[in-house]
């Protein structure tokens, strides 16, 4: 009886043994499966309508419409976005950029471990638009304006090269012109720097240089503001600095800047023709004060 039931489980124990066999092939590919899905997943989000359609609900949100041509995204490697167009409702035209790149990679986007945004460019941007005086009219760049927050600000820096804008006074059909312009913005917990440069064309056809450097203190959220009136403005540090260069600076800019500002349509009829070439810097305080 003994070597009759042996003889029994021998097929027994075999079957036993592929089933474990065709189990763990299975389980194995799997996770062979799934590891390529993980190691796949910021190449399919670059190379299907997922990622961008995620980017254009977060537009949406903020009122926008945002197509992108191209996504390049990769676990280890930096996110970067080719042929953006951005615009509103306001916008005659959308807003293009040709590229967009970060140092940032997809794990440190999901994780968010930095303790900055990093280091973004953003190359060949242009943009055609009309002043509009209507004070009434909504600025089409509401978008850009931040909310109050408690959180300090984020270290990090963004680098805009290659800008190019036309603007026209649609009364008079004068435009003006920024091209070979570029701007960089470093951003610190407790200070914000820009530079920005350029040329800007009148509608004579003349064209002058100009560089703008403006840095700024920014309080600690929460910490109160000492008393401005402690000490005299030339012992107290400045709330903020600002200093501009012109080369040649076409004189009309002065009528445009007016036209934007009150809004005054004849400001921007009237072409003064002329030059300007300046160095001037400024500081001011919290009381308002400024040298």
């Amino acid at each position: 009886v003994d070597a009759e039931d042996g003889a029994a489980s021998k097929p027994h124990k075999k079957r036993t043994k592929r089933r474990s066999r065709r189990l763990r092939r299975v389980i194995g590919a799997a996770l062979a499966l799934l590891l390529g899905l993980i190691v796949a997943l910021p190449s399919i989000l670059s190379h299907t309508l997922v990622g961008r359609t995620q980017l254009a609900r977060v537009a949406e949100g903020q009122g926008l419409s945002v197509e992108v041509r191209g996504v390049s995204l990769g676990w280890l490697s930096p996110l970067q976005l080719s042929g953006v167009r951005i615009q509103n409702e306001v916008m005659p035209e959308p807003l293009r950029i040709d590229r967009i790149s970060s140092d940032l990679s997809f794990l440190e986007l999901i994780l968010g471990g930095r303790s900055t945004f990093g280091e973004w460019t953003i190359t060949g941007v242009g943009f055609k638009a009309s002043v509009d005086h209507d004070p009434s009219t909504r600025n089409p760049f509401d978008f850009l304006k931040g909310g109050s927050s408690d959180q300090p600000l984020p270290s990090g820096r963004v680098k805009v090269q290659d800008i190019s804008v036309s603007v026209t006074d649609p009364d008079s059909g004068n435009t003006w012109k920024l091209s070979r312009t570029k701007a960089d913005i470093r951003l610190k917990p407790d200070q914000v720097d820009v530079v920005v440069s350029g040329e800007l064309a009148d509608p004579l056809k003349k064209s002058g240089w100009f560089q703008t450097k403006v840095s700024v203190h920014v309080p600690e959220p929460g910490k109160a503001v000492s008393n401005t009136h402690a000490a005299p403005s030339d012992v107290r540090a400045p709330q903020w600095r600002a200093e501009w260069k012109t080369e040649s600076l076409p004189l009309s800019v002065i009528g445009f800047a007016a036209g934007v500002a009150q809004p005054t349509p004849a400001a921007m009829r009237t072409l003064v023709e002329g030059g300007l070439s300046s160095s001037i810097r400024l500081k001011g305080w919290e009381d308002r004060s400024v040298l």
